[in-house]
């Protein structure tokens, strides 16, 4: 086994990459190695495949208590084989949280303190002066105290969420600094004080840095809080494939696979849960949408929901997040693994750890394999991104995702579809399967389908629904709202669709079309009045009625989607302008009904009730 000693006082790595089989930090005094990630060349999968700050294949043995690795200005440490770590000595790697003391971050360790476990105590320090890390202090207060030296952090903030029932406020489980976390398991903290929902604190994580697969049980029905347990950033598409049905192989199917990131606003001041402003981003396979008002606690968004913090598909070190249990009955693990591992420096769109003013702006990416496979992934989704403006002010963002290959389809997909989870007052979400989605997943584009929406208004008022992107389309196309009720077509890429509604919740009303059908323009608004579609329930027949000087060739059973479901030729009438065509084993649902005539085509909706 090759061994690499280093007695040298300081080793500086900038531009030159370190690869090793095996690393060995003697137990020799002040022996560490400090690794620049600022001087680090980009990624090209050519010439420079592995930009790693880093490199590892087998294990790190840290042999004495002065035996240090030193991870500055975003560098980060790969590994490859699933080996254990050890040492006396340990690696020291900085990230930025909140320095309010009023807003939370969710945290993961990189780094361990006990063989599966650590305690925040351990592993967490004060990194404001990186020159001088210095151990925390910790009060139960309810706020921080930045002016005492080291600076006093709030345990009384300091939760996790293991493996409990989804979206149970009162599961939240108190750990303070001195409890142990499994490894791979995130936690909450507040700020230090040290500033504004603006301002950033600098901690530093010491301690065995973690490597090789970690693993933690997820029972049906529950989510539980991880953390990025490396201290490198992981590529999100391989965890999610690593983690849901149908994903990678060996995959632990635990997972839906939306992962969800706490976004709280800057502008919060209190610590009373009934007036916070924040809410979760969510990521899928298919991309990621920005934070709107979080559930029934919060008050509201603020400037939580900054389409700025949309999480990117690389996510940094010590970012944590929330994952769901895939709705089967068995508990399985949720893993990481040293093959998600990825060099990705923290940027907006990109890799951005959910603090509130990350502008950093350098694209430097590495992996442990060539990542043009998933990225080429990236590049072949095709995006719609809305926005949809609340009568109280709020905003909702959603995703529509085209897959080329047609990974994803207009069914329910792992991996693909984020359902909604919050309870707002008013909202507009995607309906697959007659449940709410903000992120929905789909097969190639096809200029034909439309996409049903589902609008709550909680307060009668003006509602807006934007475009607010396209990405990947070789050339723009065409985005409406097509409102069933008014019959009529709102171009987005030209102008947003704003109306005044009272409240109720509008199903069936609204779709996402992109071409503007004029069939209908031949016929007279009293002409398509007197057209009359009733499912009879009884007979499972759909009865039809036309005017005299309408003639019907065809007609066409369709869902939302723009899918045909049955075609008629030939009716059970007398005449063409009334008469009944049988339905048989169609499920309940809203449907549309194509009426093809020598006066153009009728589309008319229909309701199917069993």
């Amino acid at each position: 086994m090759k061994k690499y000693n280093f007695f040298i006082f300081i080793l500086v790595l900038t531009i030159t990459n370190v690869f090793a089989q095996d690393l060995y930090v003697s137990n020799n005094a002040n022996i560490f190695i400090y690794v620049d990630g600022a001087g680090f060349t980009d990624y090209d999968g050519t010439t420079n495949p592995n930009a790693a700050a880093l490199f590892v294949t087998d294990d790190i043995e840290l042999a004495g208590a002065n035996s240090i690795i030193y991870l500055r200005n975003e560098a980060q440490l790969l590994q490859s084989n699933n080996v254990s770590n050890s040492g006396t000595g340990y690696l020291e790697r900085g990230q930025r949280g909140t320095a309010s003391f009023y807003n939370y971050n969710y945290w993961g360790s990189p780094v361990w303190s006990a063989a599966n476990s650590y305690t925040i105590d351990d592993v967490l320090f004060n990194g404001t002066d990186v020159n001088n890390v210095q151990s925390i202090n910790w009060s139960t207060a309810y706020d921080a105290d930045n002016s005492t030296n080291p600076i006093t952090m709030s345990s009384y903030w300091l939760y996790a969420f293991d493996n409990n029932a989804n979206d149970d406020y009162d599961a939240w489980e108190y750990r303070g600094e001195s409890t142990s976390i499994n490894h791979g398991l995130g936690f909450t903290m507040k700020g230090s004080g040290s500033g504004n929902g603006t301002q950033l604190q600098n901690y530093m994580f010491r301690g065995i840095p973690n490597n090789g697969t970690i693993t933690n049980s997820l029972a049906p029905g529950n989510q539980t809080l991880v953390g990025n347990p490396y201290p490198s950033s992981i590529d999100a598409r391989e965890f999610i494939r690593d983690n849901i049905p149908g994903g990678n192989p060996g995959t632990t199917t635990s997972i839906l696979g939306t992962l969800r990131f706490w976004r709280q606003s800057t502008t919060i001041n209190t610590h009373y849960l009934a007036v916070y402003q924040g809410g979760y981003a969510s990521l899928t396979l298919a991309g990621g949408v920005a934070a709107t008002t979080y559930p029934f606690e919060i008050s509201g968004s603020g400037d939580s929901g900054n389409a700025n913090y949309t999480p990117g598909y690389y996510i940094p070190v010590a970012q944590g997040f929330f994952v769901d249990d895939d709705g089967d009955a068995s508990t399985e693990n949720i893993q990481f693994k040293n093959s998600q591992r990825f060099f990705k420096k923290e940027a907006l769109g990109v890799s951005v750890f959910l603090e509130p003013n990350d502008e950093g702006d350098d694209n430097t990416v590495s992996s442990l394999e060539d990542d043009s496979v998933a990225n080429s992934i990236d590049y072949d989704i095709q995006r719609i991104r809305l926005s949809y403006k609340t009568p109280e002010g709020a905003f909702r963002h959603l995703l529509l995702a085209f897959t080329q290959n047609d990974e994803a389809t207009d069914d329910f997909d792992y991996g693909y579809d984020a359902k909604n989870n919050e309870s707002l007052p008013s909202d507009l979400n995607w309906i697959i399967d007659g449940e709410n989605y903000i992120i929905q997943g789909v097969g190639k584009f096809n200029i034909d389908k439309v996409y049903p929406l589902e609008m709550v208004l909680g307060e009668k008022g003006k509602v807006e629904i934007s475009l607010t992107d396209l990405e990947n389309f070789e050339n723009e196309i065409d985005v409406f709202v097509y409102d069933s009720f008014e019959k009529t077509y709102t171009k987005l890429n030209s102008i947003d669709y704003s109306t005044d509604l009272d409240a109720e919740t509008y199903k069936d009303r609204f779709f996402i079309a992109f071409n503007e059908s004029n069939d209908t323009l031949d016929l007279t608004e009293e002409a398509l009045n007197d057209i009359k579609i009733n499912y009879l329930s009884e007979s499972k027949n759909i009865f039809v009625s036309v005017p005299n000087n309408i003639s019907v060739n065809q007609i066409q059973l369709m869902n939302v989607a723009g899918q045909t479901i049955k075609t008629w030729n030939s009716f059970n009438s007398q005449n063409n302008n009334a008469f009944k065509i049988p339905l048989r084993q169609v499920s309940e649902g809203v449907y549309v009904l194509k009426l093809l005539s020598d006066s153009g085509t009728i589309n008319k909706k229909v309701v199917i009730n069993q």
